[in-house]
């Protein structure tokens, strides 16, 4: 039996396949909106990702770049540190020189110092003395700066700082004349200094020594 003749027996069943076919593009339609709109939300997905990732990418840069500029910065100060630390060294050093210079072109002045001679105010050479203590605790004296004290084992208990005061107790000890001219300008220096400190202990033991 042919389409045309079926169609004349049953006539709904033209009318049924009509509204199947209907139906199937509908839902082919529907599908091919579906489809549209998961791509483009596809799309708004990986787009988002991907700025989500550049935003990480970059953070991670400027990270590593501020770990970096830290890193400088801190060479920077080290390098610094250590500049200031051989500058206040070399001043020490130079310092200590010019006093053993004086020693070498006026050894009449080593006895004053280091062998407990003492002086009267009509020796000749009395200035000369009396400039060379001078020169003495005004060195001292600068071991009260800061940029002194915080160089490398030159805290209270550090191994430089101890042989650097009983260098000077022993220059107190020594020399009766260094002792007596503190004494007479005192006022001149840090009050509690490490002058002061040195010239107690020094004299002191020098006294005992006397008696």
């Amino acid at each position: 039996m042919n389409q045309e003749a079926e169609s004349h027996i049953n006539p709904d069943s033209q009318k049924q396949k009509e509204l199947i076919e209907k139906t199937e593009k509908t839902y082919n339609t529907s599908n091919d909106k579906l489809s549209t709109y998961q791509k483009w939300h596809l799309i708004v997905l990986s787009l988002a990702l991907m700025f989500s990732m550049i935003t990480a990418i970059m953070f991670i840069q400027q990270v590593k770049n501020l770990a970096e500029q830290a890193r400088r910065h801190t060479e920077a100060l080290e390098l610094q540190n250590r500049a200031v630390e051989t500058q206040s060294w070399q001043m020490i050093t130079l310092q200590m020189n010019d006093i053993s210079k004086l020693f070498i072109e006026h050894p009449d002045l080593y006895p004053y110092f280091y062998e407990k001679q003492r002086i009267s105010s009509k020796d000749k050479i009395h200035p000369q003395v009396i400039s060379m203590a001078d020169m003495f605790l005004d060195f001292m004296d600068g071991f009260n700066d800061d940029s002194v004290r915080k160089l490398k084992g030159m805290n209270d208990n550090g191994k430089y700082w101890i042989a650097w005061e009983n260098y000077f107790v022993d220059q107190f000890r020594l020399s009766p004349v260094l002792c007596a001219r503190y004494k007479e300008v005192k006022s001149w220096y840090t009050e509690n200094g490490v002058v002061d400190k040195f010239a107690a202990k020094g004299c002191s033991q020098s006294k005992q020594k006397q008696k």
